[in-house]
C-alpha cells in the first residue's frame, strides 16, 4: 500500500520545489490518503512558507499571467497597488483582502468612492467602484484581479506549468490550470471591450 501512495505522490507532486516542501507534502499526503478515495484534494495542502517560497521554480503560464497583468490598467487604487506587488514580487503571495487589511486607517469606501474593505467580493460583484464608473473598467477590473488571485493560489500550492485538480465548495471538481486562467482572463477581457462597442453602438 505504501509503495501505491508514494508513487500516486510522485505523479501528482514530483516535481514540487524546494525539497522542504516537497518533504512537507509528502507528510501530509501520506497522512490524509484514504483507500477508499485515493489521494487528498490539492487544494486543502499545505502551503509555502517565504523561504520556499523565494526558492521555487516559476514557469511560462506565471510570467505570462504576470506579463498581462503589467500591461492592463487597473482603476481600483487598492487593486491596483496589489497587482503591482503580485506582478514585481515573485515572492509576494497575500490574497487581496490581505493586502488591503494591512493598509492602515481606511474606511469602508475612500474618498474617491472604491471600497476599501472586503475588496475582493466587492470587484467581483462589480460594486467596488464610483457609481459613475463605466462597466467597461469594473470588467477589467474584476477580470485583473481574479488572474492576479489565480496567480497567487498558483505560488502557495501548485507546480509550474501543470494542471491541479480543485474540489469547489464540496459540491463539485474540476481540473485547470494557470494557461487556462490565462485563456480566461483575455477572454474575459475581450468580452469586456465588445460589450462596450455594442454600447457604444460601433
Amino acid at each position: 500500500m505504501t509503495s501505491r501512495i508514494r508513487r500516486e505522490f510522485e505523479e501528482l507532486y514530483g516535481s514540487h520545489t524546494p525539497e522542504s516542501y516537497r518533504t512537507r507534502l509528502w507528510e501530509w499526503f501520506r497522512d490524509n490518503y484514504t483507500t477508499d478515495f485515493g489521494a487528498p484534494p490539492a487544494n486543502r495542502q499545505p502551503a509555502r512558507n517565504p523561504e520556499e517560497l523565494a526558492a521555487r521554480r516559476i514557469g511560462d503560464a506565471e510570467r505570462i499571467a504576470c506579463t498581462l497583468l503589467a500591461k492592463t490598467d487597473v482603476a481600483h487604487p487598492l487593486a491596483s497597488e496589489w497587482i503591482r506587488r503580485v506582478v514585481n514580487d515573485p515572492a509576494f503571495a497575500a490574497s487581496l483582502d490581505e493586502f488591503a487589511r494591512e493598509q492602515a486607517g481606511l474606511s469602508a469606501y475612500d474618498a474617491d468612492g472604491y471600497a476599501t474593505a472586503d475588496v475582493w467580493d466587492a470587484i467581483v460583484d462589480m460594486r467596488a467602484h464610483p457609481e459613475d464608473a463605466p462597466a467597461l473598467i469594473r470588467r477589467i477590473d474584476r477580470a485583473a484581479i481574479l488572474l492576479a488571485t489565480d496567480v497567487v493560489e498558483h505560488r502557495l500550492y501548485h507546480e509550474p506549468d501543470t494542471d491541479h485538480t480543485l474540489t469547489v465548495q464540496g459540491l463539485y471538481t474540476v481540473t485547470t490550470s494557470l494557461a487556462a486562467r490565462v485563456v480566461e482572463f483575455h477572454q474575459a477581457v475581450a468580452d469586456a471591450y465588445a460589450a462596450d462597442a455594442r454600447r457604444r453602438g460601433r
